[in-house]
């Protein structure tokens, strides 16, 4: 199975509606969905094609850096002292190869502050159900900053689940 079929699988699971009766709860956990899951499970229609979206975008940024970093090699910091640094650091962002990563960079980076602003409030917060978790899961398979919130709810789902 391919990234892109695993992501595809998850986006379905996730965009399905959610029942009483699909929510898989932590023993622990109460039937109904806490407020801050219930609110973090809503943003599914938007989030997911925004996540789609800035993994393109940025797949195309980083291959425009490889081919900038190939065509004109970052100098070795220990090679130069600082303002000459500067000057390099300014000639090189100068030549197209490098003026076309960081054109592609921009929307990127714009799009990981919209997701970023988005989500940041419930990283932080438990999920129980196991579409928030998956949401969390997705969310830092995009955003690298996220991958332990999202291990830390399968953690607990597995401690609680299978150790109980």
């Amino acid at each position: 199975m391919t990234a892109s079929t695993r992501r595809a699988a998850l986006g379905a699971i996730l965009a399905a509606p959610i029942t009483g009766g699909a929510v898989m709860a932590l023993p622990s956990a109460l039937v109904k969905l806490r407020d801050h899951e219930a609110q973090f499970l809503a943003l599914v229609p938007t989030l997911l094609p925004k996540l789609v979206e800035f993994d393109r975008l940025w797949a195309e940024a980083t291959r425009l850096y490889s081919v900038a970093e190939q065509a004109h090699p970052h100098p070795d910091p220990r090679v130069f002292n600082l303002e000459a640094l500067k000057e390099a650091d300014r000639k090189l962002v100068a030549t197209p190869e490098w003026v076309a990563y960081l054109v592609a960079r921009r929307p990127a980076d714009d799009l990981d502050a919209d997701i970023d602003e988005t989500v940041a409030p419930f990283m932080d917060l438990p999920m129980v159900s196991l579409p928030g978790i998956l949401l969390k899961h997705r969310i830092g398979m995009t955003l690298g900053q996220y991958e332990d919130d999202a291990r830390d709810d399968i953690d607990r789902l597995a401690k609680e689940a299978l150790c109980a």
